[in-house]
């Protein structure tokens, strides 16, 4: 088996997508990573990805940055899916759980990505 994990990164000031097998992380000043929430967020997924192919010889694990506008996202997503011949695809939703239990709306843009 083969999974490939698609990161899914707002393009803004560009009219090309962009697709990254590896995308350099922020450095401070003594070498170490700078990471917003989000991309701390991002690495422990890739890490986790990465985590289950080491675990399950069977299974080959690729993650992949891609970089494109939301307007076109659902085209990049198709025919990354396309290219690679996926048998399953899985999209972020666009709720989350509340601390009341409730499902909420975290991300229209997810919400249209997933019609």
């Amino acid at each position: 088996m083969h999974v490939f994990a698609l990161h899914l990164v707002e393009l803004i000031g560009s009219a090309a997508a962009l697709v990254a097998a590896y995308m350099e992380k922020p450095c401070g000043p003594l070498g170490t990573q700078n990471l917003t929430k989000s991309q701390e967020e991002q690495e422990n997924i890739n890490n986790t990805f990465e985590a289950f192919g080491e675990t399950y010889d069977a299974i080959r694990v690729q993650t992949l940055d891609v970089v494109s506008a939301y307007a076109t996202i659902h085209e990049d997503i198709y025919n990354s899916a396309n290219e690679k011949r996926t048998s399953l695809t899985i999209l972020p939703f666009h709720k989350q759980l509340s601390s009341e239990g409730v499902l909420e709306t975290t991300s229209v843009v997810y919400r249209d990505i997933n019609l």
